[in-house]
C-alpha cells in the first residue's frame, strides 16, 4: 500500500501536468495545468519575435525536468518545487528575453537545490554558480531578489573582490528589463497586494550604487551606463509625492511610507550621483533626505521606531538597520539631527517595556475581581484585563498555574483570562512584557476570586388568582429557569416559563379548577430551589 505522501507527490505531479489527459466525450475539459500553460506562454513569444525556438526548446525542458522530478523529492519539496512551477506559469504573457532568462534559471536553480537539500527558514540565502542570490521564500522557493542581488554586489566591490563582482553584474544586467533608456529589475513571486513581476525604488537605488561603484573601480563605461539606466527608472515611477516632499516605493504596488527604504536610498542615490556627477539624482537624493528628517519624529513612538508612516513598529532588525543608515548620514552630513536619533533609537533597546493597567485591574486587596467561571453560562466566566503597552512585546498572562502569551503592538490592548473549571478561591495573576531586544517587564494585576455557584434565593407569591411574583438573589447567573407545578391531590401539571431575569411577575396559565402551586427556580449549574405559592385558581384570565 501507498503512503499518503507518496499518493501526494503522485497527486502534485498529475495536477501539474494534467493537460493533454483524453477524455470521454461529454465528460468536462480538465483545466491546463503549469507545464501547458508554460509551453503556451513559450510559443507565444516565439510568435512574437520576442523568443527563438533553440532557447524556447531549452526552457521548455527545464520545466519537463521540473515535472519529472516531483515524484522524487520528499512532499514539501514537491509541492514547493509544484507552486514555482504555478508561478511562472502565471506569468507566461511576459517571457521576454530577460525575464524569462531570470524565471527558466531560477526554475533551473530550484531543481537542483530541493533534488539535494531539505527546505530551509524563509529568508535564507543561496547563491548560483554565477554568484546570483536567491532567497527562498515558504510556498515559492528559492527566488531571483534584487535587492538582496545588488546588496551583494555591493559587499562584493567594498571587499574588493572584483572579479566575482563582475560576474555577479554581468549576470544581473542580463535579467535586467530594458525599457526606454531604463533598466528594472523586477520580483518573480507574489508578495502582499503585488502580483509579479512587482518592482522596488530601493532595488533601484541599490542597483544604481552597485553598478556605478563597480564601474568606476573597473573603468567599465558599459556598467556605469547600466547604472544610469537602473537610477532612470527611479524618478516618477517609483518615488511617491507626500506634502512633505518625495518619497522612494519600497514597493511598486503598494506607496506605504517605510523609513528603511527612504534612508537607504538617499545614501545609495546621493553615492551614485557623486560617482556619475548626475545632478538630477544628486538633487534628489537631497530632496529625499530633507523629507525624511522633516518626516522622521512621526516614526518615532517614544519607545521605538515605526516601520511605515503610521503603521507598524519595525522588527528589531530593521530597528537596528535604521539606527547604522541613521549613524552613515550623520557621519556624512554632521547633522545632529541623525546622530540625536540614532542615539535614541538605539537607547530603546535598553529600556523594558511599559504596562500601565486600566484602572480596573490595579491591584486592590479590598475589591478582588469575582467571577464564577463552573459552570460556563457566558456570565462572569472570564476576566478582561486591559492595559497601554509603550512597544511590541510577547506579553503574557500568568495566571492559576498556565501562561498564555500574544505578540501585541504598542497601544491599549487586553488579555482575556478563561480560567474554566478551576477550584474556587483567591488567584494573583500578572503580566510579563518581553520587547524585541529581550527587556523585560512585570506587573501584578488585581486578585481574582473564583467562586463556586451556589443554590439562588428566591421569594416568591401569587398575586390576585394567578399572577406570579418573584425576585431572586444569585450572584453568579443573570437567569433562572422557572417551572411552576399544580397540584389538585388527585392529577398533576407543569408550566415550563423558560429562562427569567432575576425579578419579574407573568400571569400564569392554568386549567380551571382551585390548584396547590410550587415554584421551581433553577440557575445554570443546575442547582434549584422550590417555593411554595400556595392556592391557585385557574380559569379564564
Amino acid at each position: 500500500m501507498r503512503s499518503r505522501s507518496a499518493i501526494l507527490v503522485v497527486a502534485l505531479a498529475v495536477a501539474v501536468s494534467s493537460a493533454g489527459v483524453a477524455v470521454p466525450a461529454g465528460a468536462p475539459a480538465q483545466q491546463p495545468g503549469a507545464p501547458d500553460l508554460i509551453q503556451q506562454g513559450l510559443a507565444q513569444a516565439v510568435a512574437a519575435g520576442q523568443l527563438d525556438q533553440a532557447t524556447t526548446s531549452g526552457y521548455a525542458t527545464i520545466a519537463k525536468q521540473a515535472v519529472a522530478e516531483l515524484p522524487t523529492i520528499p512532499p514539501l519539496r514537491a509541492q514547493t518545487l509544484a507552486a514555482m512551477l504555478g508561478d511562472i506559469a502565471a506569468q507566461r504573457r511576459s517571457y521576454t528575453p530577460q525575464w524569462a532568462l531570470t524565471l527558466f534559471s531560477m526554475l533551473r536553480f530550484n531543481e537542483q537545490e530541493l533534488a539535494a537539500h531539505p527546505l530551509p527558514p524563509s529568508g535564507t540565502d543561496v547563491y548560483g554558480d554565477d554568484g546570483v542570490l536567491y532567497r527562498f521564500v515558504k510556498g515559492h522557493g528559492f527566488e531571483f531578489h534584487p535587492l538582496g542581488n545588488f546588496g551583494a554586489l555591493n559587499t562584493l566591490v567594498l571587499a574588493g573582490k572584483l572579479d566575482e563582482a563582475k560576474q555577479l553584474a554581468t549576470a544581473l544586467v542580463a535579467r535586467a528589463d530594458p525599457r526606454d533608456g531604463r533598466l528594472v529589475w523586477s520580483y518573480p513571486f507574489p508578495f502582499g497586494r503585488g502580483t509579479p513581476p512587482w518592482r522596488s525604488g530601493m532595488a533601484q537605488a541599490v542597483a544604481a550604487q552597485g553598478l556605478a561603484r563597480l564601474g568606476q573601480a573597473l573603468g567599465d563605461q558599459s556598467l556605469l551606463a547600466a547604472a544610469d539606466q537602473a537610477y532612470a527608472a527611479i524618478p516618477g515611477r517609483l518615488v511617491r509625492a507626500l506634502p512633505a516632499g518625495p518619497w522612494i516605493k519600497l514597493y511598486s504596488f503598494d506607496g506605504a511610507p517605510v523609513l528603511n527604504a527612504q534612508l537607504q536610498s538617499v545614501i545609495s542615490i546621493g553615492d551614485y550621483a557623486q560617482i556619475t556627477g548626475n545632478t538630477g539624482a544628486a538633487g534628489l537624493a537631497a530632496e529625499l533626505q530633507a523629507t525624511a528628517e522633516a518626516l522622521l519624529p512621526k516614526f518615532d513612538t517614544g519607545y521605538w521606531s515605526l516601520y511605515s508612516l503610521d503603521g507598524k513598529e519595525a522588527p528589531l532588525s530593521y530597528h537596528d538597520y535604521v539606527v547604522s543608515l541613521l549613524e552613515r548620514l550623520a557621519s556624512r552630513t554632521g547633522d545632529t539631527t541623525w546622530t540625536d536619533f540614532a542615539t535614541r533609537f538605539q537607547g530603546y533597546e535598553t529600556q523594558p517595556p511599559v504596562l500601565n493597567l486600566s484602572a480596573a485591574v490595579v491591584p486592590d486587596p479590598a475589591n478582588p475581581v469575582v467571577i464564577y467561571p463552573d459552570p460556563q453560562d457566558g456570565y462572569l466566566d472570564t476576566v478582561s484585563f486591559s492595559f497601554w503597552l509603550s512597544k511590541l512585546s510577547t506579553v503574557t498572562l500568568h495566571a492559576g498555574g498556565r501562561t498564555q502569551s500574544a505578540e501585541l503592538s504598542h497601544g491599549s490592548r487586553s488579555i482575556v483570562w478563561s480560567p474554566g473549571r478551576r477550584a474556587a478561591g483567591t488567584y494573583y495573576p500578572y503580566l510579563t512584557a518581553v520587547d524585541a531586544a529581550g527587556n523585560t517587564t512585570r506587573v501584578p494585576l488585581r486578585q481574582v476570586v473564583m467562586k463556586a455557584l451556589v443554590p439562588p434565593v428566591v421569594d416568591a407569591h401569587v398575586a390576585g388568582k394567578r399572577t406570579l411574583v418573584w425576585s431572586a438573589t444569585d450572584d453568579g447567573t443573570p437567569w433562572l429557569h422557572l417551572v411552576v407545578r399544580l397540584d389538585d391531590g388527585t392529577k398533576r401539571r407543569y408550566r415550563d416559563l423558560g429562562h427569567q431575569p432575576l425579578s419579574g411577575r407573568l400571569v400564569l396559565a392554568a386549567p380551571p379548577g382551585a390548584w396547590m402551586a410550587t415554584l421551581v427556580a433553577g440557575n445554570s449549574g443546575r442547582q434549584a430551589v422550590t417555593v411554595d405559592l400556595g392556592p391557585l385558581t385557574g380559569g379564564p384570565a
